[in-house]
């Protein structure tokens, strides 16, 4: 919440300030909801995804809205990015977190689908 409307200060004004202000407040709003996110088990786990279906209906609501605000949290993050600084690396940075946003909402696209409400 917080975090969007500094985005929106930042990208409407373009003010270098505003940006690293709202950068910082995405940050920290990332941080706190890795907190409430799923907790990867790690390789292993990441192995078994590609062997076997991952169950959705585990995961709590909490989890399933942790995730959802993560990937648009990250996506506002790799805008900011871009308008930061306008170098080969900040665009390198930035597409790194689109992929690992469009990760995130894939993930929340195949809970959407798969999980029984």
């Amino acid at each position: 919440g917080c975090g969007t409307f500094h985005y929106l200060r930042a990208v409407m004004t373009f003010d270098q300030e505003h940006i690293e202000h709202a950068s910082s407040v995405l940050s920290q709003s990332v941080a706190t909801i890795e907190r409430f996110r799923r907790k990867s088990g790690g390789l292993v786990d990441t192995i078994g995804k590609m062997v076997r279906k991952q169950d959705y209906d585990s995961y709590t609501e909490m989890e399933i809205h942790a995730e959802l605000v993560y990937a648009e949290c990250l996506l506002l993050k790799a805008m900011l990015t871009v308008c930061e600084d306008e170098t080969l690396v900040s665009f390198v940075k930035a597409g790194l977190k689109v992929r690992q946003c469009y990760m995130s909402f894939r993930t929340c696209w195949d809970i959407l689908q798969t999980r029984d409400w």
